[in-house]
């Protein structure tokens, strides 16, 4: 239904006088929202408020939420699909910057096989998902390491659009802290910023880029963990470095569609 078929249904008049009013999200918007929030709660999957959202994407569109979160498993999935790596044989499983669970609801049909957690550093994204998604455990984290697990937790964990908000030296005390939490041979996935973000680059660190330095931290006055820092990572620099005490499993460049469209890795732990 197009919003002009839509605006001149009973329906769409009954809502603009009972939906709250909001001035920064237009009528039309509260209105697909609205049906999304009943869709997913007749589903016994509810949405948090869009104003997370937007913490976590940028916007209050809860359709662009929900299909966001189901293209970022879709990708976990096939990731570990093309890897040969099956998802039936992981036990634990962490959400690293689960947000207020925008991906780990998605894994609700997999709670009675694999014990599922999620952790985030923001405490009001943390108490949502705590709210929302009873089928997991959710913890908070802080900027730093560590978390709040013991070694060799962790069959498979992911954090999808983490590192590419992080400066270089936390990327590395991060990954170190994901081998501690990793069982043997456990498998960690995550993103970064790569070549389809070059050309956001200025000139000169394009050239950077282009021989396989990592750019970050960020270009400008901006905060290492929110949203608006970006660093850039060089596949070199990702394999040669970053993943030096781990196993490059597969690499997917610009694979990643629910963080489109960044590179996609997949590293396992050592045995020992």
């Amino acid at each position: 239904m197009t919003y002009k078929e839509a605006s001149t249904s009973p329906v769409f008049r009954l809502l603009s006088r009972i939906l709250p009013k909001n001035q920064d999200i237009a009528l039309e918007l509260r209105f697909y929202n609205k049906l999304a929030y009943w869709r997913e709660a007749l589903k016994r999957s509810p949405l948090p408020p869009t104003k997370l959202m937007a913490m976590v994407q940028g916007n209050h569109e809860a359709e662009y939420y929900v299909a966001g979160g189901r293209r970022a498993t879709e990708t976990i999935l096939e990731t570990l699909e093309k890897s040969y790596v099956p998802l039936r044989q992981f036990r634990t499983v962490l959400d690293f910057g689960c947000g207020s669970g925008r991906v780990l609801r998605h894994w609700k049909s997999l709670a009675r096989s694999i014990e599922l957690h999620g952790t985030d550093y923001n405490p009001e994204l943390v108490a949502w998902a705590s709210r929302l998604l009873p089928f997991a455990k959710i913890a908070q984290n802080s900027l730093e390491p560590p978390l709040p697990y013991p070694d060799n937790y962790f069959d498979f964990v992911y954090a999808l659009s983490t590192f590419t908000h992080w400066d270089i030296k936390l990327q590395h005390t991060w990954m170190k802290e994901f081998l501690r939490v990793l069982k043997p041979n456990g498998y960690i996935l995550f993103t970064v910023h790569g070549d389809y973000y070059l050309p956001r680059l200025p000139k000169e660190y394009q050239e950077e880029y282009k021989h396989g330095r990592p750019i970050g931290p960020a270009l400008g006055p901006t905060i290492v963990g929110t949203n608006a820092y970006a660093s850039f990572n060089p596949h070199e620099h990702v394999r040669d470095e970053l993943l030096q005490d781990v196993e490059l499993v597969e690499y997917f460049r610009r694979a990643s569609r629910g963080t489109p469209w960044q590179d996609v890795y997949l590293a396992r732990k050592p045995p020992r």
